[in-house]
């Protein structure tokens, strides 16, 4: 039976981190970001469009010059994915919110989330009133789990992930939604993708209001909870260095 946390290397902030899958990526150098869904990076000596799943800005991940990690799976418009970015000089941020679902769901099958143990999930994408969220889950008990992901791939001052860093209406809908529902257990997940942050906390600058939000939302019952994740740029493996970040709300 594999142990509930499995002893690896060490974080930036010198824990113990959990490798759960590895990504096929290349490494590529940012030129610039076309526009929101589409950067244009250089392979070699190819220039290449890579499609961007993160909503954000990432203006302190995506700049010309910065390395970056991607996979050669594209879409009908683009040669390949933009995965992560360096943010650090010994850490990469992962970027891509698909690959932040999926290492949610490896973690929380694995018994690594220790907040949602007993938990599966069932469903993605599922659709509640207007909303969509990122997973449905059951317990053991037969109680039915709501999740929303939220990236948190901005660093702070003191090394802090924060979000958003940009205006989200649709954001502040979807928690605003979670406020709403009645008799399931909810969940608003921040994932911040770069190793060594030391919490998790709104960037009011982001969107004004959204730290009262948050706290509205941990008052009417939402489960506010924050993980962090890390992109090994020998290994290639994503991993869970934090399965509970503290939050900085006030």
């Amino acid at each position: 039976m594999m142990p509930l946390w499995v002893p690896s290397l060490k974080s930036r902030r010198g824990n113990e981190f959990v490798s759960l899958f590895r990504v096929d990526v290349i490494k590529c150098s940012i030129l610039r970001k076309l526009n929101r869904f589409v950067v244009e990076v250089k392979v070699g000596n190819d220039i290449k469009l890579a499609h961007n799943s993160n909503t954000g800005r990432l203006l302190d991940l995506i700049w010309e010059g910065n390395e970056c990690f991607c996979s050669l799976n594209g879409g009908r418009r683009t040669h390949c994915k933009l995965v992560a970015a360096r943010v650090f000089m010994d850490s990469f941020a992962v970027l891509d919110t698909r690959i932040q679902e999926i290492a949610f769901k490896e973690a929380l099958e694995r018994g690594l989330l220790p907040w949602l143990r007993g938990y599966k999930v069932i469903k993605r994408a599922p659709k509640f009133g207007s909303s969509v969220f990122d997973f449905q889950l059951v317990s053991n008990e037969g109680k039915i789990g709501i999740v929303e992901l939220k990236s948190a791939d901005l660093k702070g001052e003191y090394e802090e992930g924060m979000w958003p860093d940009c205006p989200t209406q649709r954001g502040v809908k979807q928690i605003k939604d979670l406020i709403s529902l009645r008799g399931y257990d909810k969940y608003l997940v921040f994932v911040v993708g770069f190793d060594g942050a030391c919490c998790f906390r709104p960037f009011e600058d982001g969107h004004p209001g959204i730290t009262d939000l948050i706290l509205e939302a941990m008052k009417s019952g939402v489960n506010v909870k924050a993980i962090g994740l890390g992109l090994d740029e020998v290994t290639n493996y994503v991993y869970l260095y934090d399965s509970n970040l503290p939050l900085k709300l006030m």
